[in-house]
């Protein structure tokens, strides 16, 4: 039997959907792009799969709970893991790629789609990515070390619930600035910058223990104030 029967769906001699798509994503550490095409079976609900750049530095997971599949791409731009979930219905009605970005930058990190598509965007973001670097990107960041590592930070917070708005959301978006990280609650609207412009700023950062959004309570669209925590209590 033909190897690739089980990467379709037939009846007769139609083709109803082709079960094979194709993931690119650019390496953060050796700064290439890396595609490799699958099959939905492929993954397993038992483990992820991984695709692991040729360099060896980075790998990317994906991973299947029923018809649900959980992406797990390393970020060039942040150096954090940004994880995105498909229906196994978004990932296979390829009529046009699915992209993704950074969360916090707002740049392409991931392409997922029909073999052609993928490797068009690869070449296209290839070029657009080259004029930025050239224009402005090196330089948007006052110190990338400072802006990275307070992610970090917030992330970290984040993770283990100590990151939330008192109007008792947790999803909290996260903005890159050039001299700022800007943490807004995506459901009051409340909103603050952490600066991030020297190590100063980036000391008391890295002392907090928590971070909680003010929450705006019906105050007319006034921006709330951000309740910083301390061990010390003492900001």
């Amino acid at each position: 039997m033909d190897e690739n029967f089980y990467k379709k769906y037939v009846i007769g001699d139609k083709m109803i959907i082709d079960l094979n798509f194709t993931i690119g994503y650019k390496c953060p550490a050796c700064d290439h792009f890396h595609l490799e095409c699958l099959s939905v079976f492929d993954i397993p609900c038992s483990k992820p799969c991984v695709m692991k750049c040729e360099c060896g530095e980075s790998e990317l997971e994906i991973s299947r709970n029923f018809n649900l599949y959980i992406l797990n791409v390393p970020c060039f731009i942040c150096g954090i893991v940004h994880t995105y979930k498909i229906t196994k219905r978004g990932l296979l009605l390829k009529k046009s790629p699915l992209i993704f970005d950074c969360k916090f930058s707002g740049y392409d990190i991931c392409c997922i789609g029909e073999g052609s598509a993928v490797e068009k965007w690869i070449n296209d973001y290839a070029i657009e990515l080259d004029k930025i670097i050239e224009d402005d990107f090196e330089d948007f960041f006052v110190d990338d070390l400072i802006v990275f590592e307070t992610i970090e930070k917030i992330k970290s917070l984040e993770e283990i619930g100590k990151l939330y708005c008192e109007c008792g959301s947790r999803k909290i978006e996260i903005e890159l600035l050039s001299e700022s990280v800007e943490l807004q609650c995506m459901l009051c609207g409340a909103k603050m910058k952490i600066q991030t412009a020297t190590e100063e700023q980036l000391k008391k950062t890295l002392n907090y223990e928590q971070i909680v959004l003010g929450g705006n309570n019906n105050n007319n669209g006034k921006k709330s104030k951000l309740k910083l925590v301390t061990s010390n209590n003492n900001l």
